[in-house]
């Protein structure tokens, strides 16, 4: 099987619990830590075409995410991420790392409909707020300020639920814009256990021209990302459903400039 780092996924809603048409009750909050750790170093990744570009550096990408949905009206959330990230890139001519803020991002969820099937909207700004060393094609984030639409359906049942989320992504001034879509389907193993599965795809309409070749040799941000991914979510609620834990992995199906590499995802969630 062949995984990657799915550095994309981890700025647009990746979280294992959170996510969906479904919001926060009104002054009640919901707050997830999540860390993704690779197994190692990769220098190896996905091209469009199906092959692999073998890369000049060594790299080591690790994330940690915090959010926040806070029940700010009956039918209004706001959603603060504040995402950290330390990267290093080594070959045989240097030896360098990083560690910094990513895009800390801030929005509104707006709850359209709540009959049989769920729907949201969801207006988020990702700030410019990383750190660079582009001279060795290190970034902890994208190098520009985002703004993201994202439209959100699902429905839950007893010991099933499933939503679809449609995410446009228009980027200010290098990147170029893209779209993303996420399909999740979960189900309910035991009184406390959930175990989901996941769709992701993720597009750019390749309308702008920024190229750094520095960062296609980490493969940390560069632009024009895509992938088509898979996933596999494990959800464990503590004794009173407030807190719990959560893991996930994700395997690539496609992708270009994103690299090849088993991660481990492990959360804390809480309620209050």
């Amino acid at each position: 099987m062949r995984f990657l780092i799915l550095s994309l996924l981890l700025f647009v809603s990746t979280f294992i619990y959170a996510g969906g048409p479904w919001l926060q009750p009104h002054k009640k909050g919901y707050v997830q830590t999540q860390f993704t750790l690779p197994i190692g170093y990769y220098n190896r990744i996905f091209l469009e075409d199906g092959s692999d570009l073998q890369l000049n550096n060594n790299v080591l990408d690790v994330h940690w995410q915090n959010y926040t949905e806070y029940g700010l009206l009956k039918k209004t959330n706001l959603l603060l991420d504040i995402p950290f990230k330390y990267v290093e890139a080594n070959n045989y001519y240097f030896s360098k790392h990083l560690l910094g803020f990513s895009n800390v991002a801030i929005g509104i969820k707006q709850q359209l409909t709540n009959k049989n099937w769920l729907s949201s909207i969801s207006f988020t700004w990702n700030f410019n707020t990383i750190s660079k060393k582009l001279a060795y094609g290190l970034s902890t984030g994208y190098n520009d300020n985002l703004f993201l639409l994202n439209y959100s359906i699902g429905r839950g049942w007893a010991k099933t639920y499933f939503y679809t989320e449609i995410i446009g992504v228009k980027a200010l001034k290098r990147y170029s814009d893209s779209w993303k879509i996420n399909i999740e389907l979960g189900k309910k193993i035991r009184n406390k256990h959930w175990l989901a599965i996941t769709i992701n795809s993720l597009q750019s309409f390749k309308n702008k021209s920024f190229n750094d070749n520095r960062l296609k040799q980490t493969a940390l941000y560069p632009n024009n990302q895509e992938y088509l991914a898979y996933g596999v979510k494990f959800i464990y609620s503590l004794k009173d459903d407030k807190k719990g834990l959560t893991f996930a992995t994700y395997g690539a199906l496609a992708g270009n400039y994103v690299a090849h590499l088993a991660t481990l995802n492990a959360g804390y969630f809480w309620k209050f």
